[in-house]
């Protein structure tokens, strides 16, 4: 549920209301001519009121789904650092297959390029 601060109001009642649910807390802030509001993450304004968002639900997860792929965007930049190191030196990792590290990092690459476009797809 929203938080609001109706007139009549000092600006320095104003100013806390803002600081208390914006800077501290991420609220978003809406103002009118007779009010200020506080939304939560799960509210919309809309005619001039807060109400609940009906496709929050699709939005955080799609919020979500980002923000793996972020991370998995992470992974490759870090793999990729690994990989320019295994083609410099170009050793064997496993004596018995004759797999090299490259062989061996190309594979987790393949594996993450797979999640993040199953994601991508969810999102689009």
């Amino acid at each position: 549920m929203s938080y609001k601060l109706e007139k009549p109001y000092t600006e320095k009642e104003r100013m806390d209301f803002i600081v208390t649910y914006n800077h501290n807390q991420g609220l978003l802030i809406k103002t009118t001519e007779n009010a200020v509001y506080a939304l939560e993450e799960d509210e919309i304004f809309e005619d001039g009121v807060p109400v609940k968002d009906p496709d929050y639900e699709t939005k955080k997860r799609k919020k979500e789904i980002k923000m793996q792929i972020f991370e998995l965007q992470n992974k490759l930049t870090e793999l990729d650092g690994k990989r320019i190191r295994a083609v410099c030196e170009n050793e064997v990792k496993d004596e018995q297959t004759g797999e090299t590290w490259l062989e061996y990092y190309n594979k987790q690459v393949k594996e993450i390029r797979a999640k993040m476009s199953s994601l991508s797809e969810k999102i689009a």
